[in-house]
């Protein structure tokens, strides 16, 4: 591990005031838990939950299941967000996280099968208590599917090293689009995204979210525009220019 990703890892477990004896292998789940899922979810509290590799799940160390832009925890929040927002946009993260300077073709492949796994099979012998209760979470999102208004869930894969992201790697290559066609021929998923995230990419994702600018603006008077491709979701309505106009005077003056 360079200097720069431990300093980062140092400093994340000082921010989350975690156990001074914790082991690297495992803080550096945290600290990979938070980087990826942060970076996909518009609200996130905290990732603690998201973390089952140190329960012994085999093939994986993070699952995280985002609803409409939040990382949830259990079943009631879907019907929440139901009653919210009357659809359900849902992302599923699933991510392995070593203190290895390498990239290994097998732990992306058994990483993959178990993504695959998890969203086809309603239950798995070899689920440790959490992925068991996550993995309930995720039947009852596809049960309710008819809420699928704008979109199918999209499945997000992370191999997380300390070392270098091989690039050009004929194996890596083959093995990421068996993991997407995978996913693809279920047909369960809008599209599977395949990351492989060494010492560069962790510094980029913790820089991104040191620096990320979020601001709410109220857009209650708009309606939805059809389905465009490539377009995720498109409204026509107005707003009102005053706060639009203040917040931009604070994005300048920052």
């Amino acid at each position: 591990m360079n200097k720069i990703t431990k300093g980062l890892l140092d400093d994340f477990c000082q921010a989350q005031q975690m156990d001074a004896n914790i082991d690297e292998a495992t803080a550096f789940e945290y600290f990979s838990a938070h980087l990826v899922i942060s970076s996909i979810s518009e609200t996130t509290s905290t990732t603690t939950h998201t973390v089952v590799g140190e329960d012994a799940q085999l093939s994986v160390d993070i699952i995280g299941v985002i609803v409409n832009g939040n990382l949830i925890e259990n079943e009631d929040e879907i019907d929440a967000f139901i009653s919210i927002n009357n659809y359900l946009d849902v992302d599923f993260v699933f991510a392995q996280a070593k203190t290895s300077e390498s990239f290994e073709v097998s732990v992306l492949g058994e990483l993959g099968d178990f993504a695959d796994n998890f969203i086809e099979d309603d239950k798995c012998s070899t689920d440790t208590k959490k992925v068991a209760q996550l993995r309930a979470i995720k039947n009852k999102i596809y049960k309710e599917s008819k809420y699928f208004r704008r979109r199918n869930p999209n499945a997000h894969i992370y191999y997380v090293t300390t070392g270098i992201q091989p690039e050009n790697d004929r194996n890596f290559t083959q093995k990421t689009n068996r993991i997407i066609k995978n996913f693809a021929t279920h047909s369960n998923t809008k599209q599977c995204f395949v990351n492989l995230v060494g010492a560069k990419e962790i510094q980029q994702l913790k820089r991104q979210l040191d620096h990320s600018i979020a601001r709410e603006i109220s857009f209650s008077r708009k309606v939805p525009l059809p389905q465009t491709p490539g377009i995720d979701e498109a409204y026509l309505g107005t707003l009102c220019t005053n706060p639009c106009v203040m917040c931009l005077r604070r994005l300048e003056a920052e």
